[in-house]
């Protein structure tokens, strides 16, 4: 079967990210549960800045950003299920009709 990995690669991955890999779905909904609940907070920060000039207002978003970015400096990433598994970009994109087969 074509896309299908083989078992050992698959091991091979779980092994070396398997923390990732266990909390996956966890670490999605977190994502996507604090994702609101900041543009919320963001949104009630800017309305209660009142009529302060614009420019605090754009440091009101340019502040986390920076956070998040000095933050993400010190990470590491683990490897895509695609790029562990050994499909190629154009393999992955052929699964879904964009490119040809």
């Amino acid at each position: 079967m074509k896309g299908r990995r083989p078992a050992s690669k698959v091991s091979k991955w779980r092994a070396r990210f398997g923390t990732y890999a266990a909390n996956f779905h966890k670490w999605l909904n977190v994502l996507h549960a604090g994702w609101p609940a900041g543009l919320a907070l963001g949104g009630a920060l800017a309305i209660g800045m009142g009529e302060m000039d614009w420019r605090y207002r754009v440091a009101l978003v340019l502040l986390p950003a920076g956070i998040y970015g000095l933050m993400m400096l010190r990470c590491r990433f683990p490897v895509s299920e695609r790029v562990a598994a050994g499909v190629s970009y154009r393999e992955m994109l052929s699964e879904f009709g964009v490119v040809g087969p």
